[in-house]
């Protein structure tokens, strides 16, 4: 069902359409697609409606190039949202900063900055323009980059799997309530997102499939003091104290913490 929801999402109207196809799953993620296509449409309206002082085709640009950035992953990891290319002739973050800020505002877009120490406070870390953007909601990201449901039901998707993975947990997350989340990089080691939690750093490592070996972690744990670590995957829930790592299926990433 993990990937069925991959491909719908949770968008009410997408929702509703494959429920009312479910019996020919063809139909019904075809439909999807379509309504999805109209719900992004109907988005690109409401920018050119609502943008205020803020230039319309500058947000849609950044709307659209969000999933693409995404995509160019490196290592399994998503990419940071790099400015040019983005608008001909803007290269740098101040001339994208309103429109980031106005899909942010609109929760068309999770921002995420990304730190080199786990310190606290995070807030102490971060680069105003050194962070990456994802998409609210996953199923509109597969259509924006044009992945057909079979090739996502057949996790057929090379570095776009670690991807999903990480989109989906961090909407879990921010749905819940958790969105003060950073992503932290250190020389070559990444964590895909440090949480905060009673003045103590939890790391949460994001995986797409059953293989949990997390190098970054290690070397976290060599250099911050934690209370445990997370591992969202494919495998069962199940929590190893000796070694402080918790594990959960990516599925029951909305219900971090279960304690």
């Amino acid at each position: 069902m993990l990937k069925h929801y991959f491909i719908v999402g949770g968008l009410p109207e997408a929702v509703s359409t494959y429920i009312r196809h479910r019996n020919d799953l063809f139909e019904s993620f075809s439909q999807v697609r379509k309504k999805q296509d109209d719900l992004l449409k109907s988005y690109f309206a409401d920018i050119a409606k609502h943008s205020g002082k803020i230039n319309a085709m500058h947000i849609e640009r950044v709307f659209a190039s969000t999933p693409a950035q995404l995509s160019r992953s490196h290592d399994g990891n998503s990419s940071r949202f790099r400015f040019r290319g983005v608008i001909p002739g803007v290269s740098h973050y101040d001339r994208l900063a309103g429109a980031i800020d106005w899909l942010e505002a609109a929760g068309l877009v999770i921002k995420v900055p990304i730190i080199n120490s786990a310190l606290l406070p995070f807030k102490g870390y971060e680069k105003e323009n050194f962070f990456k953007l994802f998409l609210f909601d996953v199923g509109l990201l597969g259509m924006m980059n044009h992945l057909s449901p079979k090739v996502l039901l057949d996790a057929n998707y090379g570095s776009y799997k670690g991807y999903f993975a990480e989109n989906f947990a961090l909407q879990e997350l921010v749905a819940q309530g958790k969105d003060s989340l950073v992503n932290w990089q250190e020389k070559k080691s990444e964590i895909e997102f440090l949480y905060e939690h009673q003045g103590e750093v939890i790391p949460l490592e994001v995986k797409s499939g059953n293989i949990t070996r997390a190098q970054s972690l290690q070397i976290f744990s060599q250099k911050y003091t934690c209370p445990y670590q997370v591992i969202f995957s494919g495998r069962p829930l199940k929590c190893v104290e000796r070694e402080k790592v918790h594990y959960y299926p990516l599925y029951l990433a909305g219900f971090f913490p279960l304690s």
